[in-house]
C-alpha cells in the first residue's frame, strides 16, 4: 500500500502546536473585545466568574494549575538536592 500522505511527527507536532497557537490567540482577542463592550456593573464580574467555574473550564484550568506548580516545586527540589550530592 502507499503512503500517499506522510509528515514526519516532528512537523505534524510544529502544525498541530502552531493551529492551537491560533486558535488560543483567537480565542483570547475575542475575549478582550467582549471585554470592553461589557457594562462595568458589579453583580456583571460576579456571575462571570460563576459563569467561569460552573462551566467546568475554570475548575479545569485552575486544578491543572494546582497540579503544574506542585510538580514544579517537586521537582525543583530533587534538581537541587542532586546538585547538592
Amino acid at each position: 500500500m502507499k503512503k500517499r500522505f506522510h509528515v514526519k511527527k516532528r512537523t505534524l507536532l510544529l502544525i498541530a502546536g502552531i493551529v492551537w497557537l491560533i486558535a488560543g490567540f483567537n480565542v483570547a482577542r475575542l475575549g478582550i473585545l467582549s471585554y470592553r463592550v461589557i457594562d462595568r456593573k458589579w453583580y456583571l464580574y460576579l456571575f462571570s466568574v460563576v459563569a467561569f467555574f460552573y462551566s467546568g473550564l475554570g475548575c479545569a484550568l485552575a486544578l491543572a494549575g494546582v497540579v503544574f506548580t506542585r510538580n514544579y516545586f517537586c521537582y525543583k527540589q530533587l534538581i537541587v538536592k542532586e546538585q547538592e550530592a
